[in-house]
Parts: C-alpha cells; structure tokens; sequence
C-alpha cells in the first residue's frame, strides 16, 4: 500500500492504531482482551517497520544511505532493550498496566509528532498530488490527474499486494537474504528469552534488575552504528575505482558481522554456564547485539540497493519471513538449553552463525551463478521483470 498510496497515510494510520491497541491493553478485563490488543499493537507495529527503510531509500542517496540505514536498524532493535529496562521498574513499581499506559501515552504523542512533522516522501505519490492540484493544472493548462477506472486501480492494488509475497517466494536474492535476517533475528531473541531465567534464577535478580541487563545488548546495537559509515566508505572506494558501485558492495562488511555473532554467542553462553560474574554474559550479548546490527544494515541497505523502486515491498517480504522465525524459533531456547546447556547451546548457535558467512559469497557472486544456471538469459542482480510486473 505504501507503493500505491505514499508513506505517510500509512505512518499516521500505525501511530493511531497502536494508540488504540495500547489502550485497549491497558484496560483489558482479562487475558482475550489483552491478547487481541497485542495482536493489534502486532499489526499497527509492523508498518514503521515495513516502510521505514523505504523512506530512507525516498530521501538519501545511495553514497550516505549505509549510515541513515544502519540507524534506523538501531531503531527498531533499541526498543527490545529500552522497553523492558523501562517497563521492567513500572511493572515491579506501580503494576504491569502502567507500563502499558505509558505506551498509550508514547503513541499518542506519535500521532501529534506524526502530522506535525512527517511530509510525504514517496516520489510518484508527490508528483500525482502535485498534478491534482486545481492551481497546478490553471498554471500549466493540464487537467487534474484523475484517469483511471475502478477495474484498473483494483488491478493496482492486486499487483502491489501479491509483489511481497512473489518477491519472497520466487527471488532467490530475497529468500537468501530473508533466511540471513531471520536467523540473526532469532539469535537476539534466543538470548533475549533466556535473560529472565538466567538472571532471576541463577544470580538472583528481581524483576527491575533484570530489565537492567539488556544494556548490554543496546551498547552492542548502539556500537554497530559504525558499520553504517564503513558501509558507505566502501561504496564511495568502488565507485573511485570502478566508476559506479553496486548493490553487492554491500555485502562484504556482513562477515565481520557474523563473526561477531559467533564470539559473542560462545562467550555469553560459557560464561553463563561457568557462572561468571554477572557482567560477564551481558558483555557477550552485547558482541552479539553489535554484530546483529552490522547484518541487518548490510542485508537491508543490500536490498533497498538492488530493488530501490520497490523498496517497500521488498522490505516487507522480508519483515515477514523475518518475524515469523523471530516467532516460532525462540520457542525452542528453553528445551534446548535444557538439554544442553548454556555452554553447548549457544555453541550450536555460533556453528550456525559461521556457516552462514558462506551464504555472503552466494548473494555476492549471484551474477556469475545466474550467468551458470542460465547461459542464454539476461544476468540480473535483482529478478526477473516478470516478477516485478506479477
């Protein structure tokens, strides 16, 4: 929808509705309710994060969008740490219900900021308002821009809706770089479900205290800011050297990355087997936080590159996969460290970690391996044009 109507009809409509769900959670009667207000707060959060990289992609150039891209990456995987450092002392304070009424109170100011700050930033919708204008068409002696019939815009919306899913299902570039995404992002939240287990029940920390150890993980986010700027460093010595950059120079700073993940996950996960002092494993989950982010900037700037007309839809077909494994995986971290404990457990983890680093060099020769599967068809870096059309 954010191809077909801009961005900020649907940012205002995510700032409402999660208005709306907060409260709802806020004074739900029992847990149905609170159940439904979550899945709405579910549905109106996943738009700023769906389109958020497509309004980068509206505004900066390709040279400077590595750093606004990793950036707003922190954004979103912040929140996982400042929420329950904040809610975590609301909760243990005054109640469980404040916290959501703060989150009420946060969304309503959003609605505010929303309509006064945020303008439109997708160029075609621009350019169809600008030519509706009445003024615009006396000035330049043009009719308003009203062509098309109810058959052709439902046709349009078709197309835009059914982009995500065909990206996801049929671009080996998307599915590849998805799985990359969606692995990271179990990473995360394998560590973060074990926070509250590990600290509470081994060294002993009550509710606010625990909320307190995710600053590890949000220094580790915040430090992964500098992949952003080495990111475009490496654009502008490809273009210096070659003339022009492509979506692939991106992918090279993805491996320190990984292996970032790896020791991080190794050394939180022995540390908490050894029963260190506690500092120790928050430390590991800020390595491991710092390397998430330097994957998501990659992966993401990766794909707004390769597909920046369709930047929304991309970014869509890969939330999704995203949030699904974000979902369901994380439910097999307790069995698992049960079995193995945190030692071993995160060890298979860091396995999966480093063995991944090969699929870098899939997406990075993905030209010649199209040139391979197809010698008589047209190499693209992006997919074919059939699938762009549906």
């Amino acid at each position: 929808m954010a191809d077909l109507y801009g961005r900020a009809p649907l940012l205002h409509f995510s700032n409402i509705l999660s208005t709306v769900a907060s409260f709802l959670s806020a004074v739900s009667p029992n847990v149905g309710i609170l159940l439904i207000g979550r899945v709405l707060m579910g549905v109106a959060g996943c738009v700023p994060t769906t389109i958020g990289g497509s309004v980068v992609a509206d505004l900066i150039p390709a040279e400077k969008r590595g750093t606004l891209m990793s950036l707003w990456a922190c954004g979103p995987l912040l929140g996982s740490v400042v929420g329950p450092i904040i809610g975590g002392y609301i909760s243990f304070d005054i109640g469980w219900r404040w916290a959501l009424r703060m989150e009420c109170i946060l969304c309503g100011l959003s609605i505010l900021a929303g309509f006064m700050i945020f303008q439109e930033t997708h160029g075609p919708t621009v350019i169809r308002k600008i030519k509706s204008n009445s003024l615009y068409s006396q000035r330049h002696n043009v009719m308003p821009d009203k062509t098309g019939s109810q058959q052709a815009r439902w046709e349009d919306i078709r197309k835009a809706i059914v982009r995500s899913v065909i990206l996801q299902t049929t671009s080996p570039v998307v599915i590849i770089a998805s799985i990359y995404t969606s692995t990271a992002f179990t990473f995360m939240y394998f560590t973060i479900t074990t926070f509250p287990i590990l600290f509470g029940n081994e060294y002993g920390f009550n509710e606010a205290q625990i909320g307190l150890t995710y600053i590890g993980q949000g220094l580790g986010f915040a430090s992964g800011q500098l992949a952003g700027p080495a990111l475009d460093w490496y654009i502008k010595q490809q273009r210096a050297k070659n003339g022009h950059s492509r979506p692939k120079d991106r992918l090279p700073a993805i491996v320190p990355g990984c292996l970032l993940i790896a020791i991080g996950l190794l050394w939180y996960g022995w540390s908490a087997q050894a029963r260190l002092h506690w500092v120790m494993p928050i430390i590991g989950s800020g390595l491991s936080a710092a390397g998430i982010t330097v994957v998501f900037a990659g992966i993401q700037t990766y794909l707004i590159d390769a597909f920046t007309a369709y930047a929304a839809s991309v970014i869509a077909a890969n939330v999704t996969v995203r949030s699904i494994f974000g979902t369901v995986m994380p439910l097999g971290a307790p069995p698992l460290y049960a079995r193995f404990g945190y030692g071993w457990g995160n060890s298979m983890l860091a396995l999966i970690a480093l063995g991944l680093i090969p699929v870098v060099a899939i997406l990075y020769h993905y030209e010649k391996l199209w040139k391979m599967l197809n010698p008589r068809g047209q190499p693209s870096w992006t997919h074919p044009k059939e699938v762009v059309d549906c």
